[in-house]
């Protein structure tokens, strides 16, 4: 019977292993590019070399980086030497350098410059060409992973601030090998959408390599020629890709972009109450000033007796009335001429309009909204909202959008 080992041997045997080889076992050197790098508290470097295919830990201690006398940056290509070991408690292997020297500038960071001047010069991130983001959307389309907190956050934010807005989500990858390809499909198959009002690109944050894709020309091009206004999302605050210089607006994260694509429609709703309130006030001030006016001019009527005199400012009187009622119907047809439009523009985006034109949604038992058919069972009761009244059924069969597809295959 074959010997069963634990962990911790094969850990040490492997240990053991890298010491030993003749090759890799002694002092070696190991080229590549810096991506991911940190400092320590106590001093220490912690980075992540690569090549076109491959990545290694390296740790740099403060011993040995205090002798450097570079500074050690992301896309920096260097030679470490030192030796290759394996951390037996949770058995990755990483390398330990003694000694970092710079071999010349990383080729990736350096093909992502170039290409970033060239685009630049072909004018693709021109402030003249970005497309100006609609206030009111209907519908928006989202490019990123069906997967993650990205797709989610955007949803949440949405439905907070404007729950009539459609979502449609072009799902795609956006890390590795094919992942631009993706993005690219995925921004042609909204493009043949209806109605779609703006776009959004994102993903969470990442190294420079998870990033790059959001670097491919093609993407970028794809991005530059669309006609749908593109909202990109990509990384953290401080990552900064080819897609976000071309897209129209970028931000610095999945809730920000939803919260740019859609109007907080309960705001609004509060800033044309303050707007009528204001108007009210404003028209009222402007009688109360020519009921005084009025009086006035009775009052010197009164003082300056005289027949002549009195019939010429009655005559005045009258043009002055006159005047004040036509002011008066000017100034209230303007008035009702604005909160007519507000009205009819808030109308529109009544979360009730969807449902008139047949569309609908379900409730769980509880009343709460139901957005997936994870969050629901067989035999639950659940209830269909409608334009006029609802609809109580009990789930016979639940399949998810996948499995049909699978069905159909």
């Amino acid at each position: 019977m074959a010997k069963i080992f634990t962990v911790s041997e094969i850990n040490k045997y492997t240990a053991d292993l890298i010491k030993t080889d003749p090759i890799i076992g002694h002092t070696i050197e190991v080229e590549g590019e810096i991506s991911e790098i940190s400092l320590s508290q106590v001093g220490h470097i912690y980075f992540v070399i690569k090549d076109s295919s491959s990545q290694i830990k390296v740790n740099f201690f403060k011993t040995s980086r205090d002798k450097c006398k570079i500074e050690l940056k992301r896309g920096m290509s260097v030679i470490c030497t030192g030796k290759l070991g394996i951390y037996e408690p949770n058995g990755t292997y990483s390398f330990t350098a003694y000694l970092v020297k710079e071999s010349g500038k990383g080729k990736i960071y350096e093909d992502y410059l170039k290409l970033k001047d060239r685009l630049e010069k072909e004018g693709l991130f021109s402030l003249d060409r970005k497309k100006p983001i609609p206030e009111f959307p209907l519908k928006i389309g989202v490019v990123t992973s069906a997967e993650g907190a990205v797709i989610r956050d955007i949803i949440t934010t949405v439905r907070l601030r404007a729950p009539h807005v459609s979502i449609v989500l072009a799902p795609a990858m956006v890390q590795g090998e094919g992942a631009s390809e993706s993005m690219i499909d995925a921004l042609r198959i909204l493009a043949e959408c209806d109605d779609i009002d703006t776009v959004i690109i994102g993903r969470g944050g990442g190294s420079f390599e998870d990033l790059n894709c959001f670097n491919d020309e093609k993407l970028v091009r794809e991005i530059a020629s669309y006609k749908i206004p593109i909202i990109s999302a990509i990384g953290h605050e401080t990552d900064n890709t080819l897609s976000d210089y071309v897209s129209d607006r970028r931000v610095a994260t999945p809730t920000a972009a939803a919260q740019l694509a859609v109007p907080d429609v309960y705001g609004l709703n509060r800033l044309l109450d303050e707007k009528i309130s204001l108007a009210q006030q404003f028209l009222t001030r402007k009688i109360d000033r020519a009921k005084a006016v009025l009086n006035s001019r009775k009052v010197i009527l009164r003082i300056m007796y005289p027949v002549y005199q009195v019939a010429q400012k009655k005559q005045r009187l009258s043009e002055l009335k006159e005047k004040l009622e036509l002011y008066k119907g000017r100034v209230m047809s303007a008035f009702s001429y604005k909160v007519d439009r507000l009205g009819a523009k808030l109308k529109g985006l009544s979360p009730e309009i969807p449902l008139k034109k047949g569309y609908s949604y379900l409730m769980d038992s509880k009343g709460h909204i139901v957005n997936s058919v994870s969050s629901i069972s067989k035999g639950e009761k659940i209830s269909m909202r409608l334009a006029d009244g609802k609809v109580e059924a009990i789930v016979e069969n639940i399949s998810t959008t996948q499995e049909n597809e699978n069905g159909k295959k």
